[in-house]
């Protein structure tokens, strides 16, 4: 590593979530792209399939992939013993500054006792660990964990005030928020595609999985207010059973398309660049968590229609207008909209977004990363 880095170990990866595709891809893109400046040796543990894809844009760092082994059968039984079996099953790690980009509460746990006594440094990254609909669904156990999952770390790294606010409410005066560290959202760096479609009028896209989190009905509302029938709406990544609601729910003569194939990363980034707006159905049980889809349409300056929520408010207060931020329990919401789109609007939510990417450079995140990290360990 560098002088100006040396109060800091070496650099490791650990991305166990990572799977075939996704944006984690993008964020282990991110993470090597950005510290092989600070540490050539430093390697990456993630999937196969991420390897795959690293190796194909770094081939001289070929050796510094290392792919996980997979467990289908656990995978089939439980979803949790295959990520076990991942952390269990790689090398043993030793005088490092170790990345967690993204962990199961249960996994990172045992894998952090299984590592307390090999002198590494750790470093957690929430990566939608954290909000009121997990909180809800596991009141005590979840917690508890995060509670011994922190004590056993050294540096956990959140990314929204409301992130951090909720943490401390959750989890209590228990926490050591010496460990708690913001730094700016890392996939609005990310490395992105060179789309080769360009952006097309009158287009509002939604992509999917529908979930509780994620529901339809918002988005049927705001093409039940198209009473002009001013844009064509896509779905992307959707059941095919969740068409017939839809159209039980829009008027007959909307212009709905539903798209079923398998998206690559192109063709999802060309789905975004031709559309007019991005539909963010996202409500307050999603709350705490940012997009990847925001991130995207951020970094490829598209902007979006979002419910009031949190951090997209903070994103909002930070850089101006990154589209429209409206409150879709209101039942006006819609005609809201409608009545305010105007080009100088767009073209304002444009500039915004121009400002927010600019801030959100690879360089920039990385730096201000480190920087917490070094100035603990002067401290």
């Amino acid at each position: 590593m560098s002088r100006q880095n040396e109060m800091v170990k070496p650099f490791v990866i650990f991305s166990s979530l990572t799977e075939e595709k996704g944006h984690l891809l993008l964020d282990d893109d991110f993470w090597f792209s950005s510290l092989i400046k600070y540490d050539p040796e430093l390697s990456v543990f993630t999937s196969v399939t991420s390897c795959d894809l690293l190796a194909k844009k770094y081939p001289s760092h070929k050796k510094q992939f290392i792919g996980f082994r997979d467990f289908p059968f656990f995978r089939k039984i439980y979803y949790r013993l295959h990520l076990l079996g991942r952390l269990f099953s790689s090398k043993k790690i030793t005088g490092k500054t170790i990345i967690f980009q993204g962990f199961d509460e249960i996994g990172i746990l045992s894998y952090l006792w299984r590592i307390r006594n090999w002198n590494n440094t750790t470093v957690l990254i929430l990566t939608n660990n954290v909000s009121p609909e997990r909180f809800e669904n596991s009141p005590r156990l979840l917690p508890y964990l995060l509670r011994t999952i922190f004590k056993k770390c050294d540096f956990v790294f959140y990314h929204s005030d409301f992130e951090y606010k909720l943490l401390i409410s959750k989890l209590g005066d228990k926490v050591d928020k010496n460990k708690l560290k913001k730094v700016k959202y890392h996939l609005l760096g990310a490395p992105r595609l060179l789309a080769s479609n360009t952006h097309q009028d009158n287009t509002i896209t939604y992509f999917g999985p529908s979930m509780v989190s994620k529901p339809l009905l918002d988005f049927c509302n705001l093409i039940k207010a198209d009473a002009n029938r001013q844009f064509k709406y896509h779905f992307y990544n959707l059941d095919r059973k969740d068409e017939e609601m839809i159209r039980n729910n829009t008027p007959p003569e909307a212009s709905l398309n539903f798209h079923y194939d398998y998206m690559t990363n192109e063709e999802y980034a060309n789905a975004i660049l031709q559309s007019t707006y991005v539909f963010l159905p996202h409500n307050s049980y999603y709350e705490g968590k940012l997009s990847g889809i925001f991130c995207d349409c951020v970094n490829y300056n598209v902007p979006v229609i979002s419910d009031r929520i949190e951090p997209v408010i903070e994103f909002f207060k930070a850089y101006g207008e990154l589209g429209y931020l409206l409150d879709y329990k209101k039942n006006d919401w819609g005609n809201t909209f409608f009545n305010e789109i105007s080009g100088e609007k767009y073209r304002q939510f444009i500039e915004n977004m121009n400002k927010c990417h600019a801030e959100h450079k690879a360089d920039i995140i990385i730096e201000s990363f480190i920087e917490k990290i070094k100035s603990e360990n002067r401290s």
